[in-house]
């Protein structure tokens, strides 16, 4: 069983709870942005994400940083 805290584009923040089924078929692959597909739980008006989907979506990378390490291998898009 896995827990996480999430923080969506507005700052605002929601606990996950990925239960052993759901960690087995979806497994966290480090740090990064995640899609999560769930249901919403109340319990002691505390609202948590109980995942049932979840996959890591590529992000593109900030090219106002190549500037700072010229000898990196441009990415194949």
């Amino acid at each position: 069983m896995n827990f996480g805290t999430l923080i969506d584009k507005n700052g605002d923040t929601i606990d996950s709870v990925h239960f052993p089924e759901s960690v087995r078929k979806y497994p966290f692959f480090g740090k990064g942005v995640y899609f999560l597909k769930g249901r919403i739980t109340e319990e002691f008006g505390y609202y948590c994400l109980e995942v049932g989907e979840m996959r890591k979506i590529p992000f593109k990378e900030d090219v106002r940083f190549e500037e700072l390490n010229p000898q990196r291998i441009p990415s194949q898009n």
